[in-house]
């Protein structure tokens, strides 16, 4: 009988750990979801290059597909782009939600996306045509653009 208690009391210790380590995961996952959990608005007033695309000026749509995916979609249109970042510190301005855009003359990459209330920001990497810029021009501009929650 006390071999069978002890069998009893080991089984509610691993559960009992394994419902707060279950806890401490669903936690850690809401925190990170939320960095960029919402769909955000945003008004980009010039075109743009998007990863691989160049995207017209217009009303946008951003929203995290995945932890480093984010997909920026056109709402005027049926223009999509779907980006690879790279999460970085956000510098620790995070009251307002930008887009961050270099300027290279009368064209511009977009560089990062910045949510508000955040502690990390979705740097997108440089294309091969902005590095060739990059290269032959003075260092760029950094245009913000402000974002907005969707409604």
């Amino acid at each position: 009988m006390k071999r069978t208690m002890s069998y009893a009391t080991s089984f509610r210790r691993a559960a009992g750990l394994l419902l707060a380590v279950t806890f401490l995961f669903s936690v850690a996952a809401t925190s990170a979801s939320a960095q960029l959990g919402n769909t955000i608005q945003v008004r980009i007033p010039f075109a743009f290059v998007a990863g691989s695309k160049t995207m017209p000026a217009g009303v946008y749509s951003v929203e995290r597909r995945t932890q480093r995916v984010l997909m920026l979609r056109s709402n005027d249109s049926n223009d999509t782009a779907m980006l690879n970042a790279v999460i970085v510190d956000n510098g620790g301005d995070s009251k307002r939600g930008r887009l961050l855009f270099n300027k290279y003359g009368d064209e511009y990459f977009l560089s990062a996306v910045v949510p508000s209330f955040s502690d990390v920001a979705y740097r997108v990497p440089p294309t091969s045509q902005e590095e060739r810029l990059a290269k032959s021009s003075r260092k760029p501009d950094t245009v913000a653009v402000a974002m907005s929650s969707a409604r």
